[in-house]
């Protein structure tokens, strides 16, 4: 058992000599994604968001080709729930725990609560994370769905933060960037004309929104709005009429995403850790048409709940179910063809195959010089201890 426990305690000083950040390394791999965008230059690339961290996937070679996690560089990446990229330039924002980072292919900033002028949400719930959406300029919308506000960053500094009546939920911006959309989380969309600061609220009440829990904002190529909810779509359009599209039964839209080839909609209508299990759709809105995709063997999806889904630069469709962990839960879809499984397994770490998962981990020595190391495994602690330097036992 000593013998066990030395080769084990050797090992982690091997790794810790060549290991990349303040001498740790990775012992993990993701088991959640949670964005998919697509690349705005490299058409077979998609930015991934995942619990360890950030990767751009190419998707026609089946590999990472880039990636910041906890041990890639310095300041270490861990969790991340969103990303936007810069249509001025190559910067990509990523939410953190209790901040953001902008990358720019080569060096990553980090920009926290207790370290910059960051202060969106900071007060609301640390199970919320941030939220981000780039402006037209090149401004950064920094939001938090449990927040009354949101927070411009440009430039590397952060304005003053503004104050809102509403829990921005998504936010979008139209083609010339003159007027800044809001998803209300129970009072509907609201308009901000960036020209002369004067906002607008469309309600159920007033205007043919078709109900006021929204959920997801998007523009198409011709500026006209989709707006997701609780029971499915509307969309404003350029002369300022709301068309409404729910499916027979109709259904939450939680993420929209447009086909950059035809226009066509994917939306995901499920949202992990809910009551909300209804698959994804593919919508064709003009005729107000869902196909919808969940566990019912009729498709080669056949899941529920959905983290995250989108369409690369080409129109191909990518999902993530909520556990993407086990293989092939990372897939390529074409609807009535196939469902290519995809590896993006960066480190090759093996997945654990029973149910002893720790929680937590730590090494300590006493003062007598043995080690102890100390495990968090199944809601239970466990400790070890052993000598240094005591042969085979």
């Amino acid at each position: 058992m000593k013998t066990k426990l030395l080769t084990l305690f050797a090992l982690c000083c091997v790794i810790n000599a060549y290991s990349q950040t303040d001498g740790w390394y990775v012992f993990s791999k993701a088991t959640e994604i949670t964005k998919i965008v697509p690349d705005d230059v490299s058409a077979k690339e998609i930015h991934l968001a995942t619990d360890f961290g950030y990767m751009k996937y190419n998707t026609a070679t089946n590999t990472v080709v880039d990636y910041l996690n906890l041990t890639s560089q310095n300041p270490a990446i861990g969790t991340v729930k969103d990303i936007a990229l810069d249509p001025t330039g190559d910067n990509v924002a990523l939410t953190l725990k209790d901040g953001i980072a902008i990358y720019d292919g080569t060096a990553v900033t980090v920009y926290n609560y207790s370290t910059s002028d960051l202060t969106i949400g900071e007060s609301t719930s640390q199970f919320v994370f941030l939220k981000v959406d780039y402006a037209n300029d090149g401004s950064l919308y920094i939001y938090k769905p449990d927040a009354l506000g949101y927070q411009k960053f440009n430039n590397g500094s952060f304005d003053i933060e503004m104050t809102t009546s509403f829990r921005p939920q998504d936010v979008a911006e139209n083609s010339d960037g003159t007027k800044a959309y809001f998803a209300g989380d129970n009072n509907g969309l609201w308009e901000l004309n960036k020209t002369t600061d004067v906002w607008t609220n469309f309600t159920s009440s007033n205007s043919s929104l078709f109900q006021n829990f929204l959920t997801s904002l998007t523009f198409d190529s011709s500026d006209n709005l989709y707006i997701g909810h609780y029971q499915g779509l509307d969309r404003l359009d350029t002369t300022g009429n709301f068309t409404t599209c729910n499916d027979s039964s109709p259904i939450p839209v939680f993420d929209i995403n447009i086909n950059p080839i035809n226009g066509d909609l994917l939306v995901r209508n499920s949202q992990p850790n809910s009551a909300s299990i209804f698959g994804l759709s593919l919508v064709d809105f003009d005729s107000c048409s869902w196909s919808n995709y969940r566990e019912d063997g009729a498709n080669c999806l056949n899941e529920n709940v959905f983290s995250a889904c989108n369409y690369d630069s080409d129109g191909e469709i990518f999902v993530a179910p909520i556990d993407f962990s086990d293989p092939g839960k990372f897939i390529h879809f074409n609807p009535g063809n196939f469902c290519a499984s995809l590896d993006i397994d960066l480190e090759g770490v093996p997945m654990a195959i029973n149910t002893n998962t720790v929680g937590d981990f730590a090494i300590r020595q006493t003062q007598s010089g043995n080690v102890q190391i100390g495990a968090i495994r199944n809601d239970n602690v466990h400790m070890l201890e052993f000598e240094l330097g005591v042969g085979n036992n």
